[in-house]
């Protein structure tokens, strides 16, 4: 339109979004935000906003809110051209405070051979820790079927991440497995964490893109 510095031919903009909470009139996003309309240009910035307030205040109807608004205000060239793991990282920047070692062992069930005491599941919680965003994307995929955890985490899990003992005679060099379903991953006894690492990584990339059941 004149005068607004927003194109005519803008696919957000026609949508009317402005930068406040999705379904609501007046919880703005930042200073007068009611009155800063969402174009393609910002359509990023306001979904970051909005992840960041529902991360902090966990409300369902505003993320069913958000999901339905920014569907219908980007479908023509906005977010097509990303793939899904790289909205999942937009919509969620950094979640490494979810991923610490602290975490994982709090939330961590260990059965059938393993224990909290087990060096291989000490050495687990530390790789895991040490994971970039792309590579917890794979790890939670791996594990899940879902490039994402819950908003809590591990701690969100259901049924939790349970660890359990793979049995082999030559560990070092088998490649873990998971039963997405169940969140069971079947981790070798490796002699160290080094190995650990090396496999755990493998099996990640080679196990992308479909469930693994054995």
């Amino acid at each position: 339109g004149g005068g607004s510095g927003i194109a005519d031919d803008d696919p957000v903009a026609d949508a009317g979004l402005s930068f406040v909470v999705p379904g609501t009139e007046a919880d703005e996003l930042l200073p007068g935000g009611a009155r800063k309309a969402v174009t393609s240009s910002s359509v990023c910035e306001f979904v970051d906003l909005v992840a960041q307030r529902v991360a902090v205040g966990g409300a369902d109807a505003a993320i069913g809110a958000m999901a339905a608004g920014v569907a219908e205000a980007s479908a023509p060239p906005a977010l097509l051209c990303l793939r899904e793991e790289e909205v999942v990282m937009l919509l969620r920047r950094d979640d490494a405070e979810l991923w610490t070692e602290e975490e994982v062992l709090a939330s961590v069930v260990c059965a059938h051979g393993y224990t909290r005491e087990s060096p291989q599941v000490a050495w687990l919680a530390r790789v895991l820790s040490t994971l970039d965003a792309r590579q917890r994307a794979y790890f939670a995929e791996f594990i899940t079927g879902a490039p994402r955890l819950p908003l809590r985490g591990f701690r969100g899990l259901e049924p939790a991440l349970t660890v359990v003992r793979k049995a082999g005679s030559s560990p070092d060099e088998m490649l873990p497995s998971c039963s997405t379903c169940q969140v069971y991953l079947k981790l070798p006894p490796y002699s160290s964490e080094e190995v650990l690492r090396e496999k755990l990584l493998q099996a990640m990339e080679e196990g992308r893109g479909f469930f693994a059941l054995t």
